[in-house]
């Protein structure tokens, strides 16, 4: 199922899904500036989603900007996910929060009462709790959630 959205201009990518992707990105209309994002709603621990992103040429997002989030918050809205509420993403914590491409945290898009403390990664909500649409929660390591990668545009899914 291909979800389009006309917020991206003349970006172009060219990425095939595997089987547990919610759909294919292509035509630059999963993509923003530089990057490219793939959606997987079938994902594993945060550990194995980064090395699934780092196998197609990427990593776990890493949202440095206002209208990169926005861009993505609104994406998701559009994206049933089987199980749950939350994907993962590129944000742990390493004695201070920062994004799996070693930039700092520049933007404060936590839920309320969060970092709460009882996680070392976080998610980005999707609806849930009321009025925490797109925000972060810092979540264990160890829980499956789903997943977006990106990747750098022109960057080719490999099988």
């Amino acid at each position: 199922m291909a979800i389009s959205t006309s917020s991206a201009k003349s970006n172009h990518c060219s990425l095939s899904s595997n089987y547990t992707s919610i759909f294919v990105l292509g035509n630059g209309d999963k993509c923003y500036a530089n990057s490219c994002y793939e959606f997987v709603v079938t994902g594993k621990t945060w550990d194995e989603n980064q090395d699934s992103c780092k196998e197609k040429g990427g990593d776990l997002i890493s949202m440095e900007t206002e209208a990169e989030w926005i861009f993505i918050k609104d994406l998701i809205q559009q994206i049933p996910i089987p199980d749950g509420n939350e994907w993962h993403i590129g944000l742990n914590n390493q004695e201070t929060w920062e994004w799996v491409n070693g930039k700092t945290l520049d933007i404060n898009k936590w839920q309320k009462g969060e970092p709460s403390g009882d996680g070392n990664v976080a998610a980005m909500s999707k609806d849930y709790s009321p009025g925490s649409l797109g925000l972060f929660n810092d979540v264990n390591n160890l829980i499956s959630k789903p997943f977006i990668c990106e990747l750098p545009t022109g960057k080719t899914n490999r099988q």
